[in-house]
């Protein structure tokens, strides 16, 4: 079979293994794949590719909704929330993963979008919001969740994620 890229790739002999984790549970799909040799990545599998399922193990709906709560709520809280509605067990990592990827786009986003100037007379709006994301440290390190918020807050502790947004009317 040749690639799109003009790169041979062959039928391995052996199926292999994909996790697939839906709204509807964790599922193990078992396919045909091309590569190179068989200790070598899978280059191509047409299952994967007529389903259009994505490259990591989540599904596209639950990608967005991990990324939608997540500006909402902590990690933690997602992962005790989507346990609980639908017996999902999607790990804080992953999560992390998850935004790692994403976030990759948006420096490209920000290098190909222009500013428009404001028309004169009109209101020009602008918002900001910042979130406490708290920092894993060493496992000797005292937990977040020992600080007592009856005293004074630790520096340290929490780093604070901004986004801000500015439209007109």
């Amino acid at each position: 079979m040749q690639l799109v890229d003009d790169h041979e790739v062959r039928r391995l002999e052996k199926p292999r293994k994909r996790g697939y984790l839906s709204v509807f549970g964790e599922h193990e799909l078992i396919r045909m794949v091309y590569g190179s040799r068989e200790t070598q990545r899978i280059e191509y599998a047409t299952l994967d590719h007529r389903l259009q399922l994505p490259e990591s193990k989540f599904s596209y709906l639950v990608q967005d909704w991990s990324q939608s709560l997540a500006v909402e709520m902590s990690y933690s809280q997602f992962y005790a929330v989507m346990n609980n509605v639908l017996n999902l067990e999607i790990r804080v990592s992953s999560l992390e993963r998850m935004t790692r990827h994403y976030s990759s786009d948006a420096e490209s986003y920000w290098d190909n979008s222009t500013a428009t100037p404001a028309p004169q007379g009109q209101f020009v709006m602008a918002t900001a919001d910042g979130k406490g994301i708290p920092i894993h440290k060493a496992s000797n390190d005292v937990p977040i969740a020992d600080h007592d918020p009856s005293q004074k807050p630790k520096s340290d502790r929490k780093k604070m994620a901004l986004l801000g947004a500015v439209y007109d009317n």
